[in-house]
């Protein structure tokens, strides 16, 4: 089972979907670790993409406030993100994003 494979479909927001779909997931009968493994590892493996923090691996991943085992919706209180082994400023990127005007074809 992989999660966050409808955020193409109209009404679902990257983001904000994938941690809603967490919790129900785990509302559904799953545990914590299998709900997150379903965003995480095995999305990886389907993927065919290195997912961890070993050499080759894409180095990609949240520093949350709390356990995400205790609680699933703790994934939504992140504390760092780590893209390609950098920390990203994340208030950089939202300033960046909340000024930036995508630009639409008029053809």
């Amino acid at each position: 089972m992989l999660a966050g494979t409808d955020a193409g479909n109209p009404g679902l927001f990257q983001g904000y979907s994938l941690h809603r779909e967490l919790v129900l997931l785990t509302q559904a009968g799953l545990s914590n670790w299998d709900a997150l493994a379903a965003a995480t590892t095995a999305a990886g493996r389907f993927l065919d993409a290195p997912f961890g923090l070993q050499r080759g691996d894409r180095a990609n991943l949240p520093v949350l406030d709390a356990s995400p085992f205790e609680d699933v919706r703790h994934t939504q209180n992140i504390h760092r993100v780590i893209y390609r082994g950098q920390i990203v400023n994340r208030s950089d990127f939202l300033n960046e994003a909340a000024t930036s005007v995508p630009t639409v074809p008029t053809h």
